[in-house]
């Protein structure tokens, strides 16, 4: 009897996995972010919005690069919040005269729509098409910028469409192998609806790569990145920053490396 009472505790807690799984992976602001809300930091931004080609309309934020020959981060946010919380770390880069586009995606940041990973790779994709086409930036300076979750989206995007580099902050091999670590006794590997898979796509990558992670990272392992950055082909850097973890990740000058990164790269295609 114990073991048929064991067995049904376990059949139940995964019916529960499996059907509020997305519950674990989303955790979106709802709300419609304000410029005042965030003060002086929100200065020189603009709403900006794409439509997506299923018919949704999302909203962004924009700061426009104050030269021309300056490089624009598409940045492609983690799964909490919205993208407006992004507009601190992003203002490393606009303080020195880069643009920025903090794109969203469908159900967080009063948009419309329910997020999954096919959902989010569409919204992604118009957000670049936006880019290209109404933006009119070249790819010589358009760098895509993935943070957390939204390093699986930007990998996908690096796959499909040309831009300057490519820059992972705080990446991860897959999203099922996260799962799986943090649920080792159920079948993750056949019962996830979303599962990111960065290790297979970022082999078809053609532009550089910048991985950034820190060393005490608690949400992503250090490890992930580093068998993500093995399996990723040149020309690609790897940035350990000793004592970061997750969501401090700028107090250990991740902004610094990013820049570095990008002036090497910009030297190097000059030289050429």
């Amino acid at each position: 009897m114990l073991i048929y009472g064991i067995g049904f505790v376990y059949f139940v807690l995964l019916v529960l996995l499996v059907a509020f799984q997305r519950s674990f992976i989303y955790f979106p602001s709802t709300e419609k972010p304000k410029f005042e809300t965030f003060g002086n930091a929100s200065e020189g931004y603009e709403v900006i919005s794409v439509t997506t080609s299923d018919g949704l309309e999302l909203n962004g934020w924009y700061h426009p690069a104050a030269d021309p020959d300056k490089f624009t981060f598409l940045w492609f946010h983690g799964n909490g919040s919205d993208y407006a919380n992004r507009v601190y770390w992003a203002n490393y880069y606009t303080k020195r005269g880069y643009g920025v586009i903090l794109a969203s995606y469908r159900g967080y940041g009063g948009n419309p729509g329910k997020h999954s990973e096919k959902n989010f790779l569409i919204d992604a994709d118009a957000w670049v098409k936006m880019v290209q086409n109404d933006l009119k930036i070249r790819a010589d300076k358009f760098v895509l910028y993935g943070e957390s979750l939204g390093t699986g989206i930007a990998i996908e995007m690096a796959s499909r469409y040309p831009a300057f580099a490519l820059i992972l902050q705080t990446p991860y091999k897959s999203l099922r192998a996260l799962a799986q670590n943090k649920f080792p006794i159920f079948p993750i590997r056949f019962v996830m609806w979303d599962q990111y898979d960065s290790l297979s796509r970022i082999k078809n990558i053609k532009m550089p790569v910048l991985m950034i992670h820190g060393t005490n990272d608690e949400i992503i392992p250090f490890r992930h990145a580093q068998q993500l950055y093995e399996a990723a082909p040149q020309s690609k850097k790897f940035v350990t920053l000793k004592g970061a973890g997750h969501s401090n990740i700028y107090d250990y000058g991740t902004d610094l490396a990013v820049l570095n990164f990008l002036e090497k790269q910009k030297s190097a295609s000059e030289e050429q």
